[in-house]
């Protein structure tokens, strides 16, 4: 038996003072809840790639993105809670135009669409527990913006091993600043 291909998933990521808020807001959930910590994210794309070889045109595509795009500003639709693990509690955004771009981008750099649909969010705890404690721990969460800003796009690979599911262990293969030409293979 072979083992799965392995996978990655591009980030945005917020900007300073948004970055901080949603960082302290994730610390305090996990803490609160035995929850794993983890990087404030929204993704954009993910899927499988078969060797490092296959990201090179995401990592063109990413580089020639950033280039032509500012930071980009998200707008906060509330909070939201699901029975899905990795959709435990988040902030919910509206989709925006260039948000829509930078997917399809991705989508068009993948040697394979994986058939990811973009769901915009940020993620504010992952933990399996009844939906009436997510919903309790919603109303925990002090959301006071109406937008969030993201200044930076990377490519992120889980574990081989844990997958996904150990934060501690994910992998950033390429990240690259919005706005900016500085990129930086990791």
């Amino acid at each position: 038996m072979s083992a799965p291909p392995p996978r990655f998933s591009v980030f945005l990521v917020p900007a300073a003072d948004d970055g901080r808020w949603a960082e302290g807001v994730i610390s305090e959930l996990a803490s609160r809840y035995d929850a794993p910590s983890f990087e404030p994210h929204v993704t954009v794309y993910g899927g499988p790639y078969a060797e490092d070889a296959d990201l090179e045109p995401l990592r063109r595509v990413l580089t020639d993105v950033a280039a032509e795009t500012g930071p980009i500003t998200l707008h906060v639709a509330g909070l939201g809670v699901t029975e899905e693990y990795f959709r435990t509690l988040f902030v919910a955004f509206d989709e925006e135009l260039c948000l829509r771009r930078l997917h399809e981008a991705v989508k068009g750099a993948v040697i394979c669409d994986s058939g990811y649909e973009l769901v915009p969010h940020l993620s504010l705890l992952y933990a399996e527990m009844p939906l009436a404690v997510k919903e309790m721990a919603a109303r925990t969460v002090a959301l006071d913006r109406r937008e969030m800003r993201f200044d930076e796009v990377k490519i992120v690979a889980p574990d081989p091993v844990t997958g996904w599911s150990d934060a501690k262990r994910w992998q950033t293969l390429f990240r690259v600043r919005l706005g900016g030409k500085e990129s930086k293979e990791v």
